[in-house]
């Protein structure tokens, strides 16, 4: 089948190139129904040995509508791969980024976001797969309750061999990610900076798309963008558990993932994110003590930097700041 490029003036917000099929000119009303239909974002790089399982498993959810693979400049044949997909299914788009760049998984979920046709958005790494069901709960209570904009659901993991399980283990204590305790949408905030209770991974999301943009999207961070949208999320949105006694999702850990490689400092990468999060904040509507937690966890963090880096004149300072201005906010201790 040819493959087509569309003009960039035909892009939304950015000017990405667009890679489609002639499939694509089908009325996309004509594959949805009724029911609740789900936009899945699969962001992809470095991906050609996985995405088609990932694909293939967010096609048999029956909620979805459309596959939209981000393919980010991939090192290997990945983008030939998202090409022959599309062929397979008129449900499956293929967008890139403007000149074919880089840009990581954040931006290229907010380019799969702001192309869906669809009312709902889910996101999936390239390397995981959603598990039967995905959608199953929900979807039941996004739609039958409009005051909440998401719901959440724990991921599984599964181990590509001993050496990536080894590692994951070494930082983290439970492979399923999820929120630990039960919490009310205006108290996810609080459980979340608190670091205490777990935390969501994007696999395990199901979110309004308005919502989603009206918060301003995933960071154009490498690192923690996902972490910090939840952050924005819980506080300008509500957000509900779903299901939370199994996982609806199994990301894959090996050796090629951030989390799994050995000796990696997130220090400076989480200093980064904090700072992002503290400009964004700035004339929303967030209480000032939530401002002042988000500060508190900032002069913290910006402490324990400046001290493993050696600079102890600085690290005083900023012990001695945190302390008597933000300590009392804090809730991390």
């Amino acid at each position: 089948m040819k493959v087509l490029k569309i003009p960039l003036s035909q892009s939304i917000r950015t000017g990405e190139t667009i890679v489609t099929t002639e499939n694509d000119s089908l009325d996309h009303e004509t594959l949805l129904g009724d029911s609740m239909k789900i936009s899945v974002i699969i962001p992809v790089y470095n991906a050609e040995k996985y995405v088609k399982r990932a694909v293939e498993s967010a096609l048999q959810q029956k909620e979805c509508g459309e596959v939209i693979l981000v393919e980010d400049r991939s090192p290997d044949n990945a983008l030939e791969v998202c090409r022959d997909l599309c062929e397979m299914s008129n449900k499956v788009f293929l967008y890139q980024h403007e000149n074919n760049q880089n840009k990581g998984p954040g931006p290229s979920r907010n380019l799969g976001a702001l192309k869906a046709t669809n009312d709902y958005i889910a996101f999936l790494d390239a390397d995981d797969i959603y598990l039967p069901g995905r959608f199953k709960k929900s979807s039941e209570l996004l739609m039958n309750n409009s005051k909440l904009d998401g719901i959440y659901e724990p991921v599984g993991s599964s181990f590509e061999n001993e050496e990536s399980k080894r590692r994951f283990f070494v930082a983290h204590s439970d492979e399923v990610a999820m929120v630990k305790k039960e919490v009310e949408p205006e108290n996810l905030f609080e459980c979340l900076i608190s670091g205490r209770y777990g935390y969501i991974h994007p696999n395990g999301l199901l979110l309004r798309r308005k919502a989603f943009i009206d918060v301003g999207m995933f960071p154009e961070l490498r690192l923690h963008e996902d972490t910090i949208l939840n952050l924005k999320l819980a506080l300008l949105c509500r957000l509900a558990p779903g299901e939370t006694k199994k996982p609806v999702s199994m990301r894959l850990l090996h050796m090629n993932n951030t989390i799994t490689k050995p000796g990696i400092d997130f220090l400076p990468s989480q200093h980064v994110a904090l700072e992002h999060l503290i400009r964004w904040m700035k004339g929303k509507n967030i209480s000032k003590c939530r401002e002042k937690m988000i500060e508190a966890r900032y002069y913290r963090l910006k402490y324990q930097l400046f001290k493993q880096r050696g600079k102890m004149f600085a690290a005083v300072l900023y012990y001695l700041y945190y302390h008597a201005i933000f300590k009392k906010h804090t809730i991390l201790d």
